[in-house]
């Protein structure tokens, strides 16, 4: 691997702090431990140390999965013998409840955004949270820097742009809502980025951004094994107060912030920390009924979204100077 570059804060440009954690992504067979840190000025958490930009390329290019998710992969579903525990989950009435639990980031995206307007999704990907909301009605416009999942969004009949967002220059009419869905902690510069949406927002347009929470129970408990560490793909850990500051300094109030749970998230936190008692290559858990698991999680985690300690962070936003206070 190319020496490492070390990073400064995009928020107040400070270059020391307190090391949190030094690891890499648990689920990847490449080398190299990324030092997390929290930013001495402004408590800001980051990614100290980054792949050179061509390496942490072929990063994304060779393990990321979003580069690896095509209509072409998805096998064909082959008969199955019935589970008995799963049959058991039905008779009790527990199989809906279970499937509530199974979050799908891209249906929870979906979900947090009204198909109105004029929409950009900053890291679209393959299309696979704005279809959806075109087919709903929507007018929408997709940025991604990956030029095979551009060229599978266009396929879809998407109006995507391969850039990164911080080069998107947009000269038509301005976007009612933008879209960060688990992008903007990958992004080196967040504060640049969110200078760019107050740019192409409407004066009452809508920010949504869903990213992971920094302030999570699932990290505090975790710790090393939480899984939304995913080095060095993410850049930044974002807590409510962290995001709200950045969002306050870029021109932009806060309307909504609340903490939601994914229990498949929690549930690779359960399957990383497993690998490490076991010792074993890769990680995995070793019982295939993740049922009971996924129940006992529900439980325990789902009343810190309460307490603004959910996995998942989503906060709506609009420039300072709307007068629109309503989410």
């Amino acid at each position: 691997m190319n020496e490492y570059r070390y990073t400064t804060c995009a928020f107040c440009d400070e270059t020391k702090g307190e090391t949190l954690i030094k690891t890499s992504d648990h689920f990847l067979d490449r080398e190299g431990a990324f030092q997390v840190l929290r930013c001495k000025g402004c408590g800001l958490v980051r990614t100290r140390n980054l792949p050179q930009p061509d390496d942490l390329d072929s990063w994304y290019r060779d393990h990321y999965g979003a580069f690896h998710e095509t209509k072409e992969d998805t096998p064909a579903p082959s008969p199955k013998k019935k589970n008995p525990v799963k049959e058991l989950l039905k008779k009790l009435g527990l199989s809906a409840l279970l499937s509530l639990l199974r979050v799908n980031y891209n249906k929870y995206a979906v979900a947090s955004v009204p198909p109105e307007g004029k929409i950009l999704e900053v890291g679209c990907g393959t299309g696979n949270i704005i279809l959806p909301l075109k087919e709903m009605g929507a007018d929408v416009v997709g940025v991604e820097p990956g030029p095979s999942l551009v060229e599978q969004a266009k396929q879809s009949g998407l109006e995507v742009y391969c850039t990164p967002f911080e080069n998107f220059s947009w000269d038509g009419k301005k976007f009612d809502q933008i879209l960060f869905s688990f992008t903007l902690e990958h992004i080196e510069n967040p504060k640049k980025a969110l200078e760019q949406a107050h740019s192409l927002l409407q004066p009452d347009g809508k920010l949504h951004i869903l990213c992971p929470n920094f302030k999570s129970i699932e990290r505090h408990l975790f710790g090393g094994n939480w899984f939304c560490w995913h080095l060095p793909y993410h850049k930044y850990f974002f807590s409510e107060g962290t995001l709200t500051q950045l969002l306050n300094t870029t021109g932009f109030k806060v309307l909504q912030k609340k903490t939601d749970f994914r229990m498949d998230a929690v549930i690779q936190s359960f399957r990383i920390s497993w690998h490490h008692i076991i010792r074993r290559q890769k990680p995995g858990f070793p019982t295939n009924p993740h049922f009971f698991l996924m129940m006992f999680s529900a439980i325990f985690f789902l009343p810190f979204k309460f307490l603004g300690m959910g996995n998942l962070l989503h906060i709506v936003a609009t420039p300072k100077s709307s007068n629109n206070n309503n989410s």
